[in-house]
């Protein structure tokens, strides 16, 4: 501990360097094409918080998509809309081959069922919406579902997290009363 101080003191401006170059790279990098979609893949698949993620996408795909679809919009022309706006890019890319496929006369279901984000529920409810002529207000059930579900997953992760926080709060107080008290018990042995 003594000597991380010292060398905090003593090398404080390297550390900010370091950060601020380790930041502006990270950032650079997340602001290019490639960057963006292996960040966004990155959090997909980051657990609890990806799981999280996936749902208040798919909540927003269909809130998206039903209003369109409701206001008279056509499926293609809300399709790329909601593609345009998707906040994942994974989800974007996704998208854009769904509207490929429904733009060639392939029904909705057919390109959905193989995107990665879409679990099989989702794609079933939707399937059965189109199948009825009723896609507009199935969407916006969907949509419910998954607002129910999101709310759901952030009360277990903010119930998660509490009890975390305080366990790596405990290690670090504890580290510091170790390194403060360890000289202490090493005294005798040196007399």
């Amino acid at each position: 501990m003594v000597r991380v101080a010292s060398f905090l003191a003593h090398f404080w401006w390297l550390c900010i360097l370091v950060l601020v170059a380790v930041a502006t790279t990270t950032t650079t990098y997340i602001r290019t094409p490639r960057g963006r979609w292996r960040w966004d893949h990155l959090k997909l698949r980051l657990p609890l918080v990806g799981d999280l993620l996936r749902k208040a996408s798919i909540l927003r795909f269909a809130q998206t998509l039903g209003t369109l679809l409701r206001g008279g919009v056509p499926i293609l022309v809300s399709l790329k809309l909601v593609q345009e706006h998707a906040e994942n890019s994974v989800l974007a890319g996704e998208l854009a081959q769904v509207y490929s496929a429904v733009d060639q006369g392939n029904r909705l279901e057919v390109p959905l069922r193989q995107c990665k984000v879409f679990p099989p529920t989702a794609v079933d409810v939707i399937a059965v919406g189109e199948e009825a002529g009723q896609l507009d207000t199935v969407l916006f059930k969907l949509a419910q579902m998954y607002k129910e579900e999101v709310d759901h997953s952030i009360s277990v992760f903010s119930s998660i997290l509490e009890p975390l926080l305080l366990f790596v709060m405990g290690l670090f107080v504890a580290l510091i009363v170790w390194a403060v008290y360890l000289p202490y018990f090493k005294l005798p042995g040196l007399l």
